[in-house]
């Protein structure tokens, strides 16, 4: 048996060595809140590739 699950890839271009944040929000309501999905205290290289660990069968999400 194969099981095959799809994730989101964000690609972060920025200057090595600074501080980055990813979050989400599942809508895009002036009302809805981001939320942490991963805290890069050094950017390691420069573009980085995160992988949202969550499948895209989930509800959508937004990102910045």
């Amino acid at each position: 048996m194969v099981t095959a699950a799809l994730h989101t890839a964000i690609t972060i271009e920025g200057t090595v060595g600074l501080h980055y944040q990813i979050e989400y929000r599942t809508d895009l309501d002036n009302a809805a809140t981001w939320h942490l999905l991963q805290d890069i205290p050094s950017l390691p290289g420069s573009p980085y590739v995160y992988f949202d660990p969550t499948p895209a069968t989930s509800p959508r999400r937004f990102y910045r």
